[in-house]
């Protein structure tokens, strides 16, 4: 059985013209171009095809001639149509196999000037790597895939091998493909297919994005080239004519034009045939869907709910950490508050501390809340009848303007005190600030849960750093990071303490409300 992983985090509307640079081998190959611009011209898209490299077939051949095409080559064409003003009317760039390092490097130049012309231009990116633990093309092209290509795509389509090549995460089990999807969210692409994915084992359970699917289908006997260009361009196309109906229909469309081409090309020539692809004209403009995408999402179990403040509730950057660094003479890699609590002087621990709460509520004076985030505590409070808590590394006056300029509400009694019961007009209740918080003190987050009456287990932290993450786990408690980007690494992501990713706290409507759930394996589930 073959397994389709994707994860939908946005989709792009219709264009009406389309460029693609990938390879266009002779037509004894459906690879590349071959493979790609057929069925996108047959569901009416116009397509430019560029070539990276021009081989007499393709590489599974005993023989293959041809050159391998360099990026001032594609450069110069590139500023051709620059000078005929025609690189504006590009509203989509797909790109696949390419074999020199320069030449990727120049996909980044033309991928960002077509990105700057048209900021609506979606860009799919099938990064045709290597398959079945063999690499393509140098290493060297890995690191730029990493670096700089991931960054500027939309969608994301690797096949398990190239999945596990730019993640480092082996995959062995669904629980890695999920993981694998997320990670490289990270990078950028809204939009992640992993393909191919085939391994042993049940389904287990991962992290969760607020759209993903699987789609298992049975394999089909041979070894075929081009699959991965063909289904790339299926899915552009399918996402181009039908964006309104979601990644799950159109990951269906497209598998089931693959399929059907598999099928008639093992028909008709074995296992090691060409595809059959311009006899599979109809199979391609109306896919008889036969095997159905399954939407990963489970009711949870979430009864409570402790946030972070800053940069969870509110925007991150509104506290000038580097000023506070600055005045106190605190080096970059060394965190502000264990810094103070390890000085010898009480009188400078004091000193040091008057300046970050001053810095703290200089940065509070136009305080930001995130979008959506009165509106998601309230529902939490109100329709979804959870416990709510605030714990924050930030002095009390922070949370008093907070909820002073915001719809938040605050119980009566003081904001450290313990009540079993939650006033029910609090937006929050407990609030937890600066005095409790730090890496190895978890029992004020267990003496929440003592409060609620809630198992740990039952409880997610949200929190814009590994470090919320991590206090979350070592307390029990699952965990929620929010905002994928520059702020979080591959690494943080890999660290095992982050159990679900959101990118906006209205996501965390979808995530608490019946649609998904969040891994239960914790760190270390491999």
């Amino acid at each position: 059985m073959t397994t389709f992983f994707a994860c939908l985090l946005d989709i792009f509307p219709g264009f009406l013209h389309l460029s693609s640079l990938s390879p266009i081998p002779p037509p004894k190959s459906y690879v590349g171009n071959k493979s790609a611009v057929f069925p996108l011209q047959v569901l009416g898209l116009d397509v430019d095809p560029i070539n990276s490299v021009q081989f007499s077939n393709h590489t599974g051949y005993d023989v293959c001639k041809g050159d391998v095409l360099e990026g001032v080559q594609l450069l110069k064409l590139v500023e051709g149509l620059e000078a005929n003003g025609l690189l504006s009317g590009y509203t989509h760039l797909l790109t696949g196999y390419i074999g020199s390092p320069s030449f990727l490097h120049a996909v980044v130049q033309v991928a960002t000037k077509l990105k700057a012309l048209n900021p609506g231009l979606q860009y799919v990116c099938d990064p045709v790597l290597g398959d079945e633990g063999k690499l393509y093309v140098a290493e060297a092209l890995v690191e730029t895939y990493k670096t700089q290509v991931l960054p500027l795509a939309d969608v994301l389509t690797p096949n398990q091998f190239e999945a596990e090549i730019l993640t480092g995460i082996k995959i062995q089990s669904e629980s890695d493909a999920q993981r694998a999807c997320l990670l490289l969210h990270a990078h950028g692409p809204r939009t992640v297919v992993v393909t191919s994915a085939a391994f042993r084992g049940g389904h287990g359970t991962s992290w969760r994005a607020p759209d993903m699917c699987r789609l298992v289908v049975p394999r089909i006997a041979g070894a075929y080239t081009g699959t991965g260009d063909l289904t790339a361009a299926l899915l552009l196309a399918w996402l181009y004519r039908d964006p309104p109906r979601g990644l799950p229909e159109v990951l269906e469309k497209a598998v089931a034009t693959v399929q059907a081409i598999l099928k008639r090309t093992y028909e008709e020539g074995g296992g090691d045939a060409e595809l059959r692809l311009v006899q599979s004209k109809q199979d391609i403009e109306r896919p008889r869907v036969e095997v159905t995408a399954e939407r990963l999402r489970q009711p949870t179990d979430i009864k409570g709910v402790i946030f972070d403040m800053d940069g969870t509730l509110t925007k991150p950057g509104q506290i000038d950490f580097g000023r506070i660094r600055s005045r106190l003479n605190i080096p970059e890699n060394v965190d502000i508050l264990t810094y103070i609590g390890q000085m010898s002087s009480e009188g400078d621990r004091v000193a040091a501390l008057a300046v970050v709460e001053e810095e703290e509520l200089r940065g509070f004076v136009d305080v930001q809340l995130q979008e959506k985030a009165e509106e998601v505590v309230a529902w939490l409070r109100g329709e979804r009848g959870m416990q709510v808590a605030l714990a924050t590394r930030n002095n009390p006056k922070c949370v008093d303007v907070l909820v002073d300029r915001c719809a938040f509400r605050l119980p009566s009694c003081p904001v450290e005190a313990s009540s079993v019961e939650t006033p029910p007009t609090a937006s929050f209740h407990p609030v937890l600030t600066r005095a409790w918080k730090s890496e190895v003190d978890v029992d004020k987050l267990l003496d929440v849960c003592e409060q609620w009456g809630l198992p740990p287990e039952s409880v997610l932290v949200v929190g814009d750093s590994l470090e919320d993450c991590q206090w979350a786990h070592l307390a029990g408690m699952k965990s929620c990071l929010i905002h994928i980007g520059a702020d979080h690494t591959l690494d943080t992501l890999r660290s095992g303490y982050v159990h679900t990713v959101i990118e906006s706290l209205g996501e965390l409507q979808t995530l608490l409300g019946g649609d998904l759930h969040v891994n239960e394996g914790g760190p270390g589930e491999r």
